[in-house]
């Protein structure tokens, strides 16, 4: 079994983290605030996993850009736009031919998965736009599994794995049952 998000050999404490998580989104849904919600999402998947990091997107339909309303194990301002204009970069990245993997996922309604991610972005020069703000947390792969919301994909939800913790099965249900 690889390092991934969850041990699948102890379904309770995997059961115990779905159960925390949906309180927590439960407890803040109720302010009515969407970013107050995923941020708090994110936090609890990033508190309750091995992950290097969590950031959630969404769009409000397929012809307005992805924004960031979500994370946990970024600095804020990344998060939302601030000083470092993380989405104006992401899409300077996109426009130089960038392959913005979580689209993939939005697209096919599938978890995306990429090993060893990060090196290979820092690599590319279509994602040079990008490279200063690659070196915040410490990962090495990545996922991307679809939001889905009364079986519409509103979003993605990506997480960041910390070096020699490569997604496996266990970690995509996880991350797959949480972005449902």
């Amino acid at each position: 079994m690889g390092a991934g998000v969850v041990d699948g050999r102890d379904d309770g404490r995997q059961h115990r983290r779905l159960a925390a998580i949906a309180r927590a989104a439960s407890s803040v849904a109720e302010a009515g605030s969407l970013e107050v919600t995923l941020t708090s999402v994110a936090q609890a998947v990033f508190e309750s996993t091995s992950l290097a990091a969590v950031q959630i997107l969404v769009r409000a339909d397929p012809d307005h850009e992805l924004q960031v309303v979500g994370t946990a194990g970024f600095a804020s301002d990344i998060a939302f736009g601030g000083s470092t204009g993380f989405m104006r970069r992401l899409a300077e990245c996109r426009e130089r031919g960038a392959a913005l993997r979580m689209l993939e996922a939005m697209d096919t309604r599938q978890p995306v998965v990429v090993l060893h991610r990060k090196p290979a972005l820092l690599a590319d020069p279509a994602w040079a736009p990008m490279h200063e703000l690659l070196g915040g947390p410490v990962w090495d792969s990545f996922a991307s599994v679809p939001l889905l919301v009364r079986d519409r994909c509103v979003g993605a939800m990506n997480a960041f794995f910390a070096p020699g913790a490569d997604p496996d099965a266990d970690a995509l249900a996880f991350l797959s049952a949480i972005a449902d």
